[in-house]
């Protein structure tokens, strides 16, 4: 069966990053996936973090990061303002540029793998020139990625992208001319989009090289409000599913239990909704590292 090999920090987006560090040390994941959300959980913050700080204070707890989700944007207060519209020219370079600027801080950081976010949702009129532009800056930025040792992720589908069911994933990749782009697929993001799974894992084929694991529970109402920060055993994702057939496609790389805590939740109860749904992944068949 699939196996867990990594643990994200946005389970304790509240709190700092070595308090996310410390109690995923403290279960027995070896392996940290570094979240940065932008507007929360800003576990590296791009220009101000030093990467040799962070490994050292990995070091210091027995971990390593293999991998960081960043959400590449703007400084602001709501997600139009965040964004980078990279149909204008301007932002289309600001975009390119941080992107460029994480990789250098990934390969820093030693990482495997560094995802990043396409663009949101919007009006069909605005998709396919957002999803082209998008296409080409991403792909010129995996090459880069490759060069350096890297691999370069998008994480598609997502209900909140111009990617946020399988035809739109297509569309998107059918526009990426760098074979150096590869994608994480979220079970949270199926759970609810309801897409033919099977049909995902082969259309992305050799793209497909990263995996979260998070519940969700409830249809797609295209509005930011969906039910996607759910603890494993807690929705409607069949996890049994999802790892047999990742083990079906011969996938082999991390997976990273993708959890989701803010709005002031205590530690201790953080630990007991991670206590639940680790038992109930293993109820599912995954397995887990020795000792978790």
């Amino acid at each position: 069966m699939a196996r867990v090999t990594t643990c994200g920090t946005l389970g304790y987006s509240d709190y700092p990053f070595e308090a996310a560090v410390r109690q995923i040390a403290a279960r027995g994941i070896k392996q940290v996936e570094i979240s940065s959300l932008n507007s929360y959980c800003v576990h590296f913050d791009l220009g101000k973090t030093r990467p040799a700080d962070v490994r050292k204070l990995l070091r210091g707890y027995g971990l390593k990061a293999v991998s960081m989700n960043y959400s590449v944007g703007k400084k602001g207060t709501n997600r139009d303002e965040r964004e980078f519209y990279v149909t204008r020219p301007e932002d289309a370079r600001g975009y390119a540029e941080q992107v460029h600027q994480l990789i250098d801080a990934s390969v820093e950081l030693g990482l495997k793998i560094l995802l990043v976010p396409i663009g949101m949702r919007r009006a069909p009129a605005e998709h396919e020139a957002a999803s082209r532009t998008y296409a080409r800056l991403l792909s010129e930025q995996a090459e880069y990625a490759h060069q350096r040792g890297l691999l370069l992720s998008t994480e598609l589908p997502n209900l909140y992208t111009l990617a946020y069911d399988l035809d739109t994933t297509a569309e998107f990749f059918s526009y990426v001319t760098s074979t150096h782009l590869v994608n994480t697929v979220d079970s949270s993001h199926w759970g609810i989009a309801r897409f033919d799974l099977r049909k995902c894992f082969t259309m992305l084929g050799k793209r497909l090289r990263h995996a979260h694991l998070r519940d969700s529970a409830g249809p797609d109402t295209a509005d930011y409000k969906q039910k996607l920060e759910l603890t494993a055993g807690k929705g409607e994702v069949d996890f049994t599913f999802f790892g047999r057939l990742l083990d079906e496609f011969g996938f082999r790389d991390d997976v990273s239990l993708e959890f989701e805590y803010r709005g002031g939740m205590a530690i201790e109860e953080i630990e007991r909704e991670y206590d639940f749904g680790i038992a109930h992944l293993k109820k599912c068949g995954w397995e887990f590292p020795a000792g978790v």
